[in-house]
């Protein structure tokens, strides 16, 4: 049980990265046509803070390319485990109940 949550939490949070890496690109595209001098405002925390396209969209890229690179780790790690705990499974044999029911033909069903 515990083996499934990891991978539902894990899951969860590279769904998370990947919805930030998108803002990140949608805030990217919409700041690199625009003149350097341009003011724009960033969300620093909880406060919103005044400063210029050319201060605002080099650290917005940065992040990006952070978020991707965590985002890329995390995936890996999850394909690993997921492979481990599969070779685990069959060598112990163990299946969940909807594996148990499946294989038995069973329809689950509320009573």
């Amino acid at each position: 049980m515990q083996i499934y949550s990891h991978f539902h939490r894990g899951d969860y949070d590279r769904r998370h990265l990947l919805r930030e890496s998108g803002k990140h690109r949608l805030v990217e595209k919409t700041l690199t046509p625009l003149e350097e001098s341009r003011r724009a405002f960033r969300l620093v925390g909880d406060i919103l803070v005044e400063r210029t396209v050319g201060e605002v969209l080099p650290s917005v890229e940065s992040n990006r390319k952070n978020i991707d690179e965590v985002l890329g780790s995390l995936t890996v790690r999850l394909q690993e485990k997921q492979k481990e705990t599969l070779e685990w499974k069959n060598k112990y044999n163990i299946r969940t109940q909807e594996e148990v029911q499946a294989s038995n033909g069973s329809v689950t069903g509320n009573k």
